[in-house]
Parts: C-alpha cells; structure tokens; sequence
C-alpha cells in the first residue's frame, strides 16, 4: 500500500513540472515557439537585404557618398560571414578565388587611394570587369535570394562593388563629401595600360599561383569544392561541355579551362573600358547584369530551390 502512495506522489511531482501538462508553460513554451518561427534566420537575411538595398538605392540616386560608406562596413562583415560558411561546408578553397583579392584591392583603394586616378582606373576595370562578369557563369550562386545570406553575400561581391566604381566615377565630387580623401575627378579618358594590361596581369598571376598550389602542390580531395570543379560538375552544362572538347583528361580539361577564364577576363577588361568613357553604356550594361541577377533568382525559386526535398546549402 505504502509502496503505491509513494508511486502516486512521484508521478505527481513528474506531472507539475514545467512543461509537463502546466497550462502556464504551455503558453510560455508557444509563446517562445512563436518568437522562434517569427525570427528565423531566413526571415531577418530577407528583411535587412531588402533594408541594405534601400539604402543602396539611397546611395546611388541621391546621397552618392552613402556608397564607399556601405562598402567598407558591410564588406568586412559579408567576408567574416563566408569565411565561416565556406570553412563549414568545406569550400574554403574558393576563399583564395581572385574576386576576394579583387575586393581587398579596392577596399585599400578607398581608404588610402582615392586620390589617384591610376588606381582608380585599376579598381574600375576589376570591378566592371572580371568581377561582375563572374555573375554570368556563376548564375544560380548570385541568384537573387533575398533570404540567403551567401547569395547576397556574391550578390554584394560582384555587383555591388561595380554600382560603387560607377558613382565614384560619375559623381566624384559628391561622393567625396564626408570621406577623407578626395575621389579623382571623372574628367581623365581611360588608360589602357591601368584598366587593362595591369588587372589582366594581376589575374594572370594569381591565377598561374593558385593553380601551382592548389592543383599541383595540395591535389584537395573530391569533397572540397573549387570554382573550377563548381563550373564543370553538371554533366550537361555548356562549360562542362566546353572543357571537354580535348578529351577527358584532367590536364586537357583545365588547360581549356584556363583558356576560356583568361579569354572571359580579357574581354571583361576591354568591355570596362567603354563602360569607363560612357555614362549611358556603363548604366546600360549595370541595368542589364541586375535584370541577369533577378531572373537568375526567379529560375533558382521556380525551377531549383521548388524540387521536393532539396536542402539550398548543396546548390
């Protein structure tokens, strides 16, 4: 008998414990449930992408010298956040990849080299160049997901960086308000020796020691994914498909490879130079890659991100 009141008491102490049938708890726990749900990570990514491009837009229409600002306080913060990511997923080669080299030239240029207009021509070509034309084989990873960080994150790299040259370009002056250095005026025709034969070499070189380290030194394993290995992993793609014309042999693949990358940043860089002595075709060709960014992002959402069961961190 005793043994069994002393069963019933436990089972009473277990019962009205928190969260064991407490009509209070139950309510704190949905209310923490809820606040869970409403701020998921996906959520809050959403709301300040659309915030940053509120304020982007502010930037480049009105306030010019909002830009440099949104620069160099976000892109610090975007690149921690990939470090991160990509370390976590085993991309970290990518982190080695020439537009983070890019980024950091110009992230130098606007605090100690505003002034000089070599330099900003260099910075021109990098960003009109080599780093927004990478939104094109690099479709789905710059597609626009407003609730994807890393998304945003190449979306910031590659596009944004080129709508800031173009308002320091075309707006010195005002953009140059409130920084500390004066940007160069928009009055100098554009050198072929800075905006091409320099950038060009400098991805020429980067590109040869990457490959001497990365392909020939280290030789990383199947699991570590390299822009290289991204580009060509669809069967069906047109990249794959292109590599291939020589042969299946990795040698023969990535000599190709390495020829159409070098052909792709060569035309990038003479294609910078009018957008550099054209206001109208500089504005064209940024209104075209962001249109390009957008239905890129309708064909992630529609055709890739909807298939039942995909998880978008293995895209």
């Amino acid at each position: 008998m005793s043994r069994n009141v002393g069963n019933s008491r436990t089972a009473a102490a277990t019962n009205s414990k928190p969260g064991s049938g407490d009509p209070g708890s139950s309510a704190g726990d949905s209310i923490v449930t809820t606040v869970k749900e409403t701020f998921k990570l996906p959520k809050l990514i959403f709301f300040f992408s659309f915030v940053i491009i509120a304020l982007v837009m502010l930037g480049v229409y009105t306030i010019h010298n909002l830009t440099p600002f949104l620069f160099v306080i976000l892109w610090p913060v975007f690149f921690i956040v990939r470090i991160v990511y990509y370390v976590k997923k085993k991309w970290y080669y990518m982190l080695f990849d020439f537009c983070h080299f890019e980024m950091a030239i110009i992230f130098a240029y606007l605090l100690g080299g505003a002034s000089s207009y070599r330099t900003q021509q260099v910075c021109y070509g990098f960003a009109n160049g080599p780093l927004i034309w990478a939104v094109v084989p690099f479709a789905i990873p710059n597609a626009f997901a407003p609730h994807l960080g890393d998304k945003m994150c190449s979306i910031f790299i590659h596009y944004y960086t080129a709508l800031m040259m173009a308002t320091l370009r075309w707006f010195p002056s005002e953009s140059s308000t409130g920084w500390h250095l004066d940007f160069y005026s928009a009055g100098a025709d554009a050198d072929f020796t800075w905006m091409v034969v320099i950038p060009f070499t400098c991805y020429a070189i980067h590109y040869l020691i990457y490959m001497l380290v990365v392909y020939v030194a280290i030789q990383p394993g199947e699991e570590y994914l390299t822009s290289y290995r991204y580009l060509v992993r669809d069967k069906q793609s047109f990249i794959n498909k292109a590599v291939t014309l020589c042969g299946e042999r990795f040698l023969a693949h990535y000599a190709l490879y390495t020829v159409f990358s070098w052909l792709l940043c060569l035309m990038s860089l003479l294609f910078s130079v009018l957008w550099y002595e054209s206001f109208a075709a500089n504005i064209c060709f940024l209104v075209t890659i962001a249109i390009y960014i957008v239905w890129s992002g309708a064909y992630f959402h529609v055709d890739v991100y909807s298939k039942e069961g995909l998880v978008y961190d293995d895209l």
